[in-house]
């Protein structure tokens, strides 16, 4: 919040990613000020987001799609199981629960075409994490083809409307915040495709139950089942999604390590939903998120 550089193992490191991500330390300086220690305040903070995270993801699927209870309580299943590989780096990222509930209601307003809201929940989501831009691909992937056939050029610049608009707030944040040093050249970290060949390699030659690419089939193993199971259900918004999810998850890999598979957890979050819809259906077009 002060723009400040932070310390790992005694090392000074400035992060300009660090500098949108502004909904968790709002909410700790909010504790700390009222008189909680520090450490008690990241715990709470922690619990109530992963609360938050599971709570909200059933209630996304519950309105959007025709899942039953144990079809829900499923999924929660395989998010937790997918969750648990996620904690292979070093480091906690507070603002991963949150990453997941924004990527969830992201995907279920893109499929139910709530364009503003959409909007609306992105530039929300990138005071979170830079992964609010994702919801521009979603809206592209889902709704960039004609029925009949052919490109739609309208849905797909909308697309990229409401991904420069999330990378406009990101920016935005980190500039009031860190200033030009959160905005520079090295504002986002780039990863050379090359690293992840090299990291992979490594694996291979270095085999380990515990080597990211072991864990990365442990994460998306089964949700990935889940869809094959259903693929005979897809409709143009499954196949969308799943794109999207592709496409994430190739953009998330030039922006970071493979290896720290947190970071592919929009990804997962897409989907997940994808294959609770493929499983139990959608609900009619008229039902909105924010109906009671």
């Amino acid at each position: 919040m002060k723009g400040e550089p932070a310390i790992f193992e005694d090392t000074v490191v400035y992060l300009p990613t660090n500098q949108n991500r502004v909904l968790i330390p709002l909410a700790l300086t909010s504790l700390v000020r009222a008189g909680v220690k520090p450490l008690v305040a990241y715990t709470i903070v922690r619990l109530l987001s992963a609360v938050a995270m599971f709570a909200g993801v059933a209630w996304i699927m519950a309105r959007t799609t025709l899942a039953a209870p144990r079809v829900i309580a499923a999924a929660l299943v395989v998010l937790a199981l997918a969750l648990l590989p996620s904690f292979n780096y070093g480091w906690e990222q507070p603002s991963d629960f949150p990453d997941v509930l924004f990527t969830t209601a992201l995907a279920a307003l893109a499929v139910m075409k709530q364009r503003w809201l959409l909007l609306g929940v992105a530039v929300l989501a990138a005071a979170n994490r830079e992964s609010a831009v994702f919801a521009g691909v979603m809206w592209a992937a889902i709704h960039g083809r004609r029925t009949s056939g052919g490109v739609n050029a309208r849905e797909i610049g909308f697309g990229g409307f409401v991904a420069t608009v999330a990378m406009a707030v990101v920016l935005a944040l980190r500039y009031a915040l860190g200033g030009l040093a959160a905005v520079e050249s090295d504002t986002q970290t780039i990863v050379s495709i090359w690293e992840t060949v090299v990291s992979l390699a490594e694996a291979v030659n270095q085999p380990s139950l515990t080597r990211w690419p072991v864990l990365a089939v442990v994460m998306f193993g089964p949700v990935v089942f889940w869809l094959l199971l259903n693929r005979a259900r897809f409709d143009d918004r499954h196949t969308g999604l799943v794109l999207a999810a592709i496409v994430v998850a190739a953009l998330t890999l030039t922006t970071g390590l493979a290896s720290e598979l947190r970071r592919h957890l929009p990804a997962l979050a897409i989907l997940l939903y994808s294959a609770v819809a493929a499983e139990c259906g959608w609900r009619s077009a008229s039902t909105r998120l924010v109906s009671v």
